[in-house]
């Protein structure tokens, strides 16, 4: 059974309504000719125009930089008032434009945001979109970290206060990204800066997202800020870091008495996430440098044995640690994966079956290097087949569980593609939006989730495995979400899906409240994004508990969430482009469960989807309507309002079950007995822990 894991937090399917939730470079102008008022000929029309907006509030940005690259040739303009550009004259074929502007930033490791377009003058661009954000500014401290309020070194403490150890000056930095708008996933940018004699710094220009500073020194070790959210705009100025002395750890690794070449070993301190690694060499030896003293944990691992850990060792400043690790071997069978061109591939799943096309009765994921191994399965040698499977490939070729000791080579085949093309609610092709593949049977990603940036709202998916998927496609500030209906996508060719539109939006204003009417201050509000993902469209709620969202596509499902309160859902909000929509109080309760809970208008029950990619009742809560109809878990959803389910996803069918409280649904659905039972359900006001 699974229930979906998905986008950006944990994704659980009640009722149809989602429980989220997680609330939580800049360049000045070349030189280059400027825009003139030389225009209104026929002759003047110019072959790329558009506009350098803000992200925040899509206002335009005056004197930033375009820079268009066509080839060998190279053109530069200035952003006039409103952040309007205009190229006259461009050789035709692809260009790379690239926008910069001062106090302004992209989201991303890319620090300037940039589109690549085909240039046909007898087919001129006239209302490309180029977007930044309002850069931040993050400032701190970096120190020496002390271990006790007696350190020597301890200053600056007064009565009640923590010991601070001294500043370090020189420490290099760099900027972590957890996440950041439009970004794949964690990446890290060098600041270019050191700090002063004061252990001070300051880092301008800083794009957005949930990041930690790493400040690096010869005489200290690596050490991390805390995680912040930088907002656009935002001027943070308490991102200190302690650095510490550092030591090396060093030792041999071996497996039955015989040095192990190409050991991972990893030192890891109690509370980082950062971990110090080496790689054994031919005589099994290893060595970690640089190394903060303290506590610490040591972890070698190697194919084909069992890890050998080494908890709490005590490394002293500037001294050595020697561990000598004794692996014992691991029992079971294993081997390698392999791209279709024959990489080492990692992420893929390696599935034990009766036969090719039986069951899967136990699975395991390969690693960074593609090996993968299978405890306790020399006893299926010659009874049980291996395959693999991977979201960006076609499966394997079934292959004989081998003997013990013994490995195979798995090779997954090549993967389709998913094309189309996303326009606006008026038709005008969409330039920057965000694409996620989702296995239309499992519920999952079948490739990472991806900014697109084109011109003519076109989108070509990563390669996948052969299968059905549907594409869902959203702004990046949640102002529109769009799902296509699932299609089957074949190995080796790439499947078109047409052109998707999406929804109009408009804004909408209300007060959360409690339920004495008291105004609540902090209460995350967020538009549900792909498959429940939250965060799209995030907003707060001000002092006296009043929230606006600027974009809300019709038909969406705001999400309000405080920690110690139940997550309220608002379903099926209808705006209209343009005007902004007066919700009244959105009044949230407290919860006695530990997790906080759900507040939702529907019928009680929480669905998710089986491995034979039917979609069933997991729970149903008491004192809802569907537990007053007696419906019992396990149960197979068959339609919802007359639609059958047989080919929706579990997003579609959440579609079809919210509504107003006072409503009413009709679900059909099939016992586990194979008795068939049609209920129709009044929706009310659920409150569940």
């Amino acid at each position: 059974m699974l229930v979906a894991l998905l986008g950006l937090g944990l994704v659980v399917f009640s009722d149809g309504d989602a429980a989220l939730v997680s609330p939580s470079a800049q360049s000045g102008p070349p030189d280059g000719p400027d825009l003139d008022d030389r225009a209104s000929t026929p002759e003047a029309i110019p072959v790329v125009a558009g506009h350098l907006l803000n992200q925040d509030d899509r206002g335009g940005i005056a004197g930033g930089t375009i820079s268009a690259r066509c080839g060998k040739a190279q053109q530069t303009v200035i952003t006039r008032d409103g952040g309007a550009f205009a190229f006259r004259t461009l050789p035709a074929g692809k260009c790379v434009l690239s926008a910069s502007a001062p106090g302004h930033v992209n989201a991303g490791p890319q620090l300037e945001v940039s589109v690549e377009i085909e240039v046909d003058p007898s087919e001129p661009y006239g209302d490309l979109e180029l977007r930044l954000y309002s850069a931040a500014t993050v400032e701190g401290t970096v120190r020496r970290a002390i271990r006790g309020t007696l350190d020597p070194v301890a200053q600056g403490a007064s009565a009640g206060q923590a010991p601070r150890g001294l500043p370090v000056p020189g420490a290099r930095l760099s900027l972590l990204y957890d996440e950041a708008p439009g970004a794949d996933g964690p990446f890290a940018l060098s600041a270019e800066v050191v700090s002063d004699d004061e252990g001070h710094f300051r880092l301008d220009g800083v794009g957005p997202g949930r990041l930690r500073i790493l400040a690096e020194h010869d005489d200290y070790g690596a050490a991390e800020s805390l995680d912040r959210f930088i907002r656009p705009g935002d001027h943070v100025t308490d991102m200190d870091v302690d650095l510490s002395p550092t030591g090396i750890v060093r030792g041999v690794v071996r497996l039955r008495g015989v040095a192990v070449v190409g050991a991972r070993v990893g030192v890891q301190r109690p509370g980082e996430a950062r971990a110090y690694e080496a790689v054994s060499g031919a005589d099994g030896a290893y060595v970690v440098t640089e190394v903060p003293a303290g506590e610490l944990t040591v972890v070698a691992s190697a194919y084909g044995a069992m890890p050998g850990i080494m908890a709490k060792r005590a490394l002293e400043a500037e001294s050595e640690l020697v561990l000598d690790f004794a692996l014992e071997a691991r029992p079971g069978v294993g081997g390698r994966v392999l791209s279709p061109d024959g990489e080492p591939t990692s992420g893929a799943t390696i599935e034990v079956r009766s036969s090719a096309r039986g069951p899967a009765e136990e699975r395991v994921a390969s690693e960074r290097d593609g090996t993968f191994w299978l405890d306790r399965l020399e006893l299926a040698n010659g009874q049980r087949v291996l395959l693999a499977t991977h979201p960006e490939y076609g499966p394997s070729a079934p292959v004989l569980v081998p003997r013990a000791g013994e490995s195979v080579v798995l090779q997954l085949t090549a993967g389709g593609r998913l094309s189309g093309n996303l326009v606006d609610s008026r038709g005008a092709p969409v330039q920057t939006f965000v694409m996620t593949i989702i296995d239309a049977d499992r519920q999952f990603s079948g490739g990472r989730r991806t900014v697109v940036r084109d011109p003519r709202g076109a989108f070509t998916s990563a390669a996948l495995g052969p299968g059905r998927y549907f594409a869902l496609l959203a702004r990046e500030d949640g102002a529109g979400v769009v799902e296509s209906e699932p299609v089957v996508v074949a190995a080796g060719r790439t499947t078109h899906i047409g052109t998707l539109r999406l929804a109009a939006a408009g804004g909408a204003t209300g007060r959360v409240v409690d339920e004495t009417g008291r105004a609540i201050r902090g209460v995350s509000v967020a538009i549900e994004g792909p498959l429940g993902g939250g965060r799209v469209g995030a907003s707060a709620s001000g002092p006296d508990g009043t929230f606006h969202i600027g974009s809300l596509p019709t038909g969406s499902t705001l999400l309000f969430a405080q920690r110690g309160l139940r997550t309220r859902l608002l379903s099926r909000v209808t705006t209209r482009e343009g005007d902004v929509l007066e919700l009244g109080d959105i009044v949230m309760t407290r919860s006695a469960g530990k997790e906080g809970g759900i507040q939702y208008s529907g019928v009680g029950m929480r669905l998710g989807m089986g491995d034979d990619g039917a979609i069933r009742v997991l729970q149903v809560f008491d004192g809802s309507p569907a537990a007053g109809a007696g419906l019992p878990a396990g149960a197979t959803v068959l339609s919802v309002g007359g639609y059958e389910t047989s080919r929706m996803t579990i997003s579609k069918v959440v579609e079809l079950i919210r509504g107003e409280v006072g409503s009413e649904v009709t679900v059909q659905v099939a016992l586990e007995d194979g008795t068939r039972r049609t209920l129709k359900l009044v929706r009310s006001e659920v409150l569940s822990n």
